[in-house]
């Protein structure tokens, strides 16, 4: 249950959402990061969209579940409920940030699995990240697509 009352609807994307991820991924890149280009930020995103394995789930208002209130960019393996969680990139907007999305998206990526949480990208709020779970890991773009 999220702190403003309303539980998130949490959904598969539609084809349609695509645009909205990349977008929304892209300028969050570019407020936190100073020295990348709009350039570097496309081919990046788009190439983190590409990888094998890259899963997004969507949080939505359970009313109106057009209405996106953040997502999560995750790799999915083979062994979803054990071994390490692959964070590619979690977004909320402002209104919901706070309010039980995030978490619910990370609960959702990788129901019943409590492993390691391994992340590349820092966003603006990467901080709760590493507060909520101790067992996060940041690794370099680099190794991601080893």
């Amino acid at each position: 249950m999220s702190v403003d009352g309303n539980s998130p609807f949490i959904r598969d994307p539609r084809r349609s959402d695509q645009a909205y991820v990349a977008s929304t991924w892209r300028s969050s890149l570019l407020c936190c990061d100073r020295r990348i280009t709009r350039g570097d930020a496309n081919r990046l995103v788009d190439r983190y969209l590409d990888l094998p394995g890259t899963r997004i789930l969507i949080a939505s208002d359970s009313k109106v579940s057009d209405a996106i209130w953040g997502w999560i960019a995750y790799w999915q393996g083979e062994k979803a409920t054990r071994g390490p969680r692959v964070l590619h990139y979690l977004y909320v907007r402002e209104p919901k940030r706070r309010a039980g999305y995030a978490t619910e998206l990370v609960r959702r990526a990788w129901p019943g699995n409590d492993g390691p949480i391994i992340w590349s990208l820092e966003g603006p709020d990467a901080y709760w990240l590493v507060s909520k779970y101790k067992n996060a890991v940041r690794i370099s773009e680099e190794e991601v697509f080893k």
